[in-house]
């Protein structure tokens, strides 16, 4: 019935009791291991810019809110790495979104609000902001973007009803399809 009849109660008590006592003593051996036998070293950080008063930024704090994909290493190697504070930017706190609704919505609160004062956001919400189209009450806020990574997403997709009609890399090879939407006055859909 057991497939364990070897193993009792006392010995199985035995073995626990041991392994516990040996996690404990083992702990207190390297505590943390060092960083020469992880291999790990400490992020290089920059050391600070003369910067000309007259290009100093207007203020030293920001609050920047990021959602965690690949889009959001530059906001966070740059903190890391200390690029902020090298150019005046002393005070910057990165904010992790639950959501681009999120994310929308305290940049609409601001950071004097609990919110965030910018970051890395996903196109076209920036313009979109700017004009008041998804903001609450469509309140404009305005926006200046300072770098664009990716534009149209950062996949490539299709529709499955274009499998197998030709669609690739070369542009000519799906020349046929585009023309039988067209000529049926159906639009393209990529997913």
């Amino acid at each position: 019935m057991t497939n364990f009849p070897n193993f009792s109660r006392r010995r199985f008590l035995i073995t626990a009791g041991a392994s516990a006592a040996g996690s404990i003593f083992l702990k207190g051996c390297l505590g943390n291991p060092p960083d020469s036998v992880t291999g790990r070293t400490q992020a290089q950080v920059a050391p600070p810019a003369k910067i000309d008063p007259a290009q100093a930024p207007e203020t030293t704090k920001v609050k920047l809110g990021y959602i965690p994909i690949v889009e959001s290493a530059p906001l966070i190697i740059a903190k890391e790495k200390g690029f902020f504070a090298k150019y005046g930017m002393t005070d910057v706190d990165l904010a992790k979104q639950a959501s681009w609704g999120s994310m929308r919505d305290n940049t609409e609160i601001g950071s004097t609000g609990g919110g965030v004062d910018g970051g890395q956001y996903q196109m076209p919400m920036p313009h979109l902001m700017t004009e008041g189209v998804i903001t609450k009450g469509n309140q404009k806020i305005p926006m200046y973007l300072l770098a664009q990574l990716i534009t149209q997403g950062n996949g490539i997709a299709i529709a499955s009803k274009h499998k197998g009609q030709g669609l690739g890399t070369k542009i000519d090879q799906g020349k046929a399809v585009f023309d039988k939407l067209n000529s049926a006055k159906t639009p393209f859909t990529a997913a």
